[in-house]
């Protein structure tokens, strides 16, 4: 009996000792809460203060000093986190007022600065909100979208083309694209036409710097170079052979007289007559190499024996015939009558689908459009209640690519 009763005894004492080896669970099903509001305590009856997770469903919460759990905005440890009206720290999308976005990453904190995001780039200032339309950040001016993706490569707005590069940036003055040069003005958008560009003419068809020999309907004959695209004027070797162009850029032909010096250019193409005998208007003119008349020149008709007179450059107008056929009506270089390229960079009006194909693209375009919901679409995987959008990276310095746009030199 007494053996027995010893037995008893020592089951009970190791079942004691176990049940002191058990961990003490502090699910949030478990813990009681107190009177107070806000208040949470463990089953061994310690306050909570802190972060802590709930082992039950994985949830963060966050707890003040006093033990009080936290609802709204949270700095911890230079870090920004929201707690929603639960307590539970969101991740993922965040809408707060009408149309306010703040995107909370996978461990809750607040995003800030360039972030990518299933293949798209946003831009959250330095308050977190999600950033959109135009911005100047870094130097460099982008296109954000209604739904913040930032826009890249060729866009039209209002009709108007701009050129943002894969990183980005907006393009601004000359920039070389598929092995074709465009202009951009300080507002971002491409000329097209006649364009007085530093003191130089250039002729722009639908954005690309046309090079080379250029007609008008009016029969006049321009020459672009064809290494800088400017308009020649003055003298002008191409090939073997070297033309005049007048101020407005007009090859011209016949007799000139240029400082006291006569110089024959051929009626037919206009190359100078050089080193050479020719018999015009039934007078025979010696030309030494430089193409200047040897001979006497009182009888050559036309010549006013002062300075030449350029012509008017008012027949300087209608069509320019371009290379490969087609032709393209020009305002005449020095009118004031050049295409500006736009109305505005105002950052509305994004065409989509039904816009016609950019310049040196073959129409696709990145970037998305609005969907019509009060002007701003729910962001990608978000339905505005704190889901994950999706994974991507950050970094404060983190930027979608090299903003260094190529010059030209």
């Amino acid at each position: 009996m007494i053996q027995m009763k010893r037995l008893r005894t020592l089951g009970l004492a190791c079942m004691i000792g176990l049940a002191g080896l058990a961990p003490a669970t502090d699910s949030f099903a478990a813990v009681t809460r107190t009177k107070q509001e806000g208040i949470y305590t463990g089953s061994a009856g310690k306050t909570f203060t802190g972060w802590h997770q709930d082992s039950s469903n994985s949830k963060w919460y966050y707890f003040n000093a006093n033990g009080e759990v936290t609802v709204g905005w949270v700095k911890d440890a230079g870090k920004w986190y929201y707690m929603n009206t639960d307590g539970v720290m969101v991740t993922g999308w965040l809408k707060l007022g009408s149309d306010t976005w703040y995107y909370l990453k996978s461990d809750g904190s607040m995003t800030v600065g360039w972030y990518k995001m299933d293949h798209a780039w946003y831009y959250f200032n330095s308050g977190g909100e999600l950033v959109r339309g135009w911005a100047d950040i870094g130097g460099s001016r982008y296109l954000l979208g209604d739904d913040g993706k930032m826009y890249s490569n060729w866009q039209q707005i209002n009709n108007v083309w701009y050129y943002f590069g894969t990183d980005g940036a907006m393009r601004t003055d000359w920039q070389f694209i598929n092995n074709v040069w465009y202009y951009f003005n300080d507002y971002g958008q491409m000329l097209t036409g006649w364009q007085l560009i530093r003191g130089e003419y250039y002729y722009l068809h639908e954005g690309r710097m046309l090079t080379g020999w250029l007609n008008d309907n009016n029969g006049k004959k321009y020459y672009m170079d064809t290494e800088s695209g400017k308009m020649s004027r003055g003298w002008k070797k191409v090939g073997s052979a070297t033309y005049y162009f007048d101020q407005y850029g007009q090859m011209l032909t016949g007799w000139i007289q240029l400082s006291g010096k006569y110089y024959y250019l051929d009626p037919g193409n206009g190359k100078r007559t050089e080193n050479t005998s020719r018999v015009i208007g039934g007078v025979s003119y010696t030309f030494n190499k430089e193409g200047v008349c040897q001979t006497g020149t009182g009888s050559v008709n036309g010549s006013t024996g002062g300075s030449f007179t350029l012509p008017s450059n008012t027949q300087n107008t209608g069509q320019i015939s371009l290379p490969g056929g087609g032709q393209s009506h020009i305002p005449r270089p020095g009118s004031g009558a050049a295409s500006s390229g736009g109305t505005g960079a105002n950052g509305s009006g994004i065409n989509g689908s039904n816009s016609p194909t950019p310049p040196g693209s073959s129409g696709n375009h990145s970037g998305s459009q609005s969907n019509g919901t009060n002007g701003l679409p729910t962001p990608p995987g978000s339905s505005g209640s704190g889901s994950s959008g999706g994974s991507g990276s950050h970094s404060n310095s983190l930027k979608p690519g090299n903003t260094s746009a190529p010059g030209r030199k």
